[in-house]
């Protein structure tokens, strides 16, 4: 599952690599060790989210892949660090090199003393160690469907040694991506910097934005839809009202809602027909984080959902991974 699917981990995880790499560009030449102890801890994470799901079976997976703040969170996290990294690396704010997360010296070189660049200078290794550990709770469909096996294992060892596999899985093409970013940013370190920098920055506010999503919080898509909305240039959706229900038609792809902007009225209940035109892993699930809403769609099949109306306002909608968004406007 992991090697079939590893092509998809560069879209999940490609960002914080980049982000590993560019940071130690700062400081000297980046080298192969930051993307080998990143890969390795983030092995590891899996190994013990694997561990626990085989311990407590569906209530790790269900706590990981069902819970949007915990998810959120962790995206919220991550996304920050990225920016703040690539705010740093743009060396616009000198003073951020004061705040920089870092493992104390004495501890990093006790445990990784020997490893240094081609200057023979130690390497800075908390980007690389943090992103890795916190791989395992990232919401991404490949990994909660090797959770799953994980956690049908009933047994914690035979589920971390599931997920070591499946991490091993995911290794080649992400070795190699990390080996691509470090030869590229040795080659043209000095000229890529800056432009690198935006680039990472950009990626952390899309991560922090999915976080906000999977959390039910205001977000930019959210955000702007409501903003549209009340300047009449966004449009929404066709609802039908028959006496008993309203309505509404919306198409999940991989480009996203279609309408992603729903209208209903209080006080009637919601029919809401989910056509899933689409087999990937995004759009296995729809979820309205603020309603506590979570269905699951058929591949090229329609969802029929009920929902409440009688609570007014406006409420966001998205996938499983928090990469789709929509917003639900009860009025």
């Amino acid at each position: 599952m992991g090697l079939l699917g590893s092509l998809h981990c560069i879209g999940m995880c490609g960002s914080m690599v980049t982000t590993c790499v560019l940071c130690e560009a700062e400081d000297s030449k980046p080298s192969l060790w930051i993307n080998l102890i990143y890969n390795i801890c983030r092995i590891v994470s899996y190994m013990v989210v694997g561990f626990f799901a085989g311990l407590f079976g569906s209530i790790i997976t269900d706590l990981i892949s069902r819970n949007g703040y915990l998810q959120g969170g962790v995206s919220i996290f991550a996304g920050i660090l990225m920016v703040f990294f690539g705010l740093k690396i743009t060396g616009f704010f000198p003073f951020l090199k004061y705040f920089t997360p870092r493992m104390p010296k004495k501890i990093e070189r006790s445990l990784f003393g020997f490893i240094k660049d081609s200057d023979n200078r130690h390497l800075g290794l908390t980007p690389a160690i943090g992103f890795g550990l916190i791989n395992g709770l990232l919401p991404c469909g490949l990994l909660i469907a090797a959770l799953l096996q994980a956690a049908g294992s009933q047994n914690p060892i035979s589920g971390s040694i599931a997920m070591l596999f499946f991490g091993l899985g995911t290794l080649p093409v992400m070795l190699g991506y990390g080996t691509l970013t470090t030869l590229v940013a040795n080659k043209w370190q000095s000229k890529i910097m800056k432009v690198a920098a935006v680039i990472v920055i950009i990626l952390g506010l899309v991560m922090f934005n999915r976080g906000l999503i999977l959390s039910g919080l205001p977000n930019f898509g959210s955000v702007s839809l409501a903003i549209a909305s009340a300047l009449k240039i966004q449009g929404h959706s066709q609802t039908i009202t028959n006496g008993q229900f309203q309505t509404v038609k919306i198409t999940a792809s991989p480009s996203g809602y279609s309408p992603n902007y729903i209208k209903a009225k209080k006080g009637l209940a919601l029919k809401l027909l989910v056509y899933r035109d689409d087999d990937g892993t995004c759009t296995e699930e729809i979820v309205f984080p603020d309603l506590d809403i979570r269905e699951s769609l058929t591949p090229y099949e329609t969802k029929e959902m009920l929902i409440n109306t009688d609570k007014a306002g406006k409420f966001s909608f998205t996938c499983n991974m928090g990469m789709l968004s929509g917003l639900l406007e009860i009025y």
